[in-house]
């Protein structure tokens, strides 16, 4: 259970490093994901979490993902225009568990 935890957050941090490249690390985001990602990577040592593992785990969240689009592009459909209560930013919410 624990490893499939592990693998999640090694794909986590590779979509945040992914994320600084786009964000520039220079910029008050930047810097507090390149905090998030240290910290994260304390919990990973080197090879714990095998390739193959971290793709089979980021496969699996991009089926996912495909199987909600619809469903979140719906909930997007009833907001009302500028955002609804989304707030700033708006984005994906976390996985239910």
């Amino acid at each position: 259970m624990e490893a499939a935890g592990l693998s999640r957050v090694a794909v986590a941090v590779r979509i945040l490093e992914d994320a600084v490249k786009t964000l520039g690390i220079s910029s008050e985001v930047g810097k507090d994901v390149v905090k998030a990602v240290h910290a994260l990577l304390k919990h990973i040592p080197e090879g714990s979490v095998p390739s193959g593992v971290q793709q089979s785990t980021l496969e699996a969240l991009m089926q996912r993902n495909q199987q909600m689009s619809p469903q979140i592009a719906a909930v997007r459909a009833m907001q009302p225009p500028g955002g609804g209560a989304g707030g700033a930013g708006g984005g994906m919410s976390p996985p239910a568990q």
